[in-house]
């Protein structure tokens, strides 16, 4: 992750954001990010990198997870929630983000969270997902597929 990503979803920003007829109520440079599976919070962290001066928010399920990035990270706002249901208001976000969330859920729920993250952007707003490709799983040993 350590800059890829981040690099790459800037220099997406920027293209659609330049191209003269960009659709959207999005301004120029995010003002708002939303990283829904955030973790310990190290890819809300790199992601303002990225977008200096938004407001991030990363959302988590797990308490403990939170708690290292509300340590870690404390510039930043990080709360507890299930990704499939925000409860943030319609079209509240810039940019979503989800990072190595995918492939720790089942097809319903992963669904479930592509659905909420559309609804919670706002139009012309970025969605990225960086996760693993199934099919390199395969290839490790079955002890560590899982681990």
């Amino acid at each position: 992750y350590r800059g890829a990503a981040r690099d790459t979803i800037s220099e997406y920003w920027q293209s659609v954001k330049s191209r003269p007829h960009s659709e959207g109520s999005v301004p120029a440079i995010p003002t708002t990010l939303l990283d829904l599976g955030c973790s310990g919070g190290f890819s809300t962290h790199e992601m303002s990198k990225t977008f200096p001066g938004a407001e991030l928010t990363g959302m988590d399920l797990s308490p403990y997870f939170l708690s290292v990035a509300k340590l870690t990270y404390p510039e930043h706002t990080f709360l507890h929630g299930v990704a499939e249901d925000t409860r943030m208001p319609d079209a509240s976000f810039d940019v979503v983000t989800c990072n190595f969330l995918f492939h720790e859920l089942p097809i319903a729920a992963s669904r479930a969270v592509l659905r909420e993250a559309m609804r919670v952007l706002r139009p012309g707003g970025v969605l990225a997902v960086l996760d693993l490709d199934p099919r390199r799983l395969l290839e490790l040993p079955p002890l560590r597929r899982w681990a």
